[in-house]
């Protein structure tokens, strides 16, 4: 009769995954959440079994949602475009109700970085696209390099990642943010598209030009517009925002999301006054 309870007992806590036991106190690490597909559509998604928790995704189309067509990647003697202007912008980008927590770590996936970007370029990746936001906010925000990780997909497991995997035809990256009540930051990962062209045009060689490889997106570029997720701005669609750092829209033969326009920085600004 014993051993009959306990196998019972034992049933019934393997009949229930992770899924849905006790949820954390905010602050503590997340829940290791079981390996499921995430939605991919823009909006805000209840957390099964988590009520302190809400997940916010945003995706990156590329301009027009084109379907991907891939092109050849850089040679070893690639051809940078240096023609290219990176106009200011005045118009202050949205903000999505979130916050970052004053210290945030994350780590890369530089092995799944495509060979025209290269894998030792990740790490300069994104430090250069979390200095833009960093710096806006004269170190408010202390974000850091924590190592490397194998993960391609996004998913509530307490770490924090950038990678490149699957997405969804006509996206360029999606992020996805995981709040607490108040609006804290519990996690972020983005995911870049490897479904698409990518290159990398490193700003320490454009001497003054700002330059880009044509047929490709940008990773810094587009990176940096999905860190801006991150700390809290959100996409704007209109025309007067289309040389914002969080224009909604990516474009190949683009590289001025590098930089944060005044538009961006006030944007920012404004939500850790």
């Amino acid at each position: 009769m014993v051993k009959k309870i306990i196998f019972i007992a034992l049933a019934v806590l393997v009949s229930f995954p992770l899924l849905y036991l006790p949820a954390k106190a905010k602050n503590a690490d997340p829940p290791d959440l079981p390996d499921s597909d995430l939605p991919e559509n823009n909006g805000v998604y209840p957390v099964p079994g988590h009520p302190e928790l809400k997940l916010h995704v945003l995706s990156h189309p590329a301009r027009g949602s084109r379907p991907a067509k891939p092109t050849p990647t850089p040679t070893s003697a690639p051809v940078l475009n240096c023609s290219l202007e990176d106009p200011d912008s005045s118009s202050v980008s949205g903000v999505t109700g979130w916050y970052l927590p004053p210290s945030f770590s994350y780590l890369l996936n530089s092995s799944s970085v495509p060979a025209s970007v290269g894998a030792e370029n990740l790490t300069w990746i994104a430090q250069n696209g979390y200095l833009q936001w960093a710096e806006a906010l004269s170190g408010q925000v202390s974000v850091s390099f924590a190592g490397q990780t194998l993960s391609t997909r996004a998913r509530l497991d307490g770490q924090n990642i950038i990678t490149w995997g699957r997405a969804a035809s006509g996206t360029l990256g999606v992020t996805y943010i995981w709040t607490y009540g108040d609006g804290e930051v519990a996690e972020a990962d983005t995911i870049m598209n490897k479904g698409y062209a990518w290159s990398w045009s490193d700003p320490d060689t454009w001497h003054g030009s700002v330059c880009a490889y044509p047929g490709s997106y940008d990773a810094q570029n587009i990176l940096t517009h999905e860190l801006g997720h991150w700390f809290g701005t959100d996409d704007d669609y209109d025309q007067e925002f289309e040389n914002n750092t969080m224009y909604g829209f990516g474009d190949v033969l683009e590289t001025k999301k590098d930089t944060l326009t005044n538009g961006d920085i006030t944007a920012v600004r404004s939500i850790y006054q």
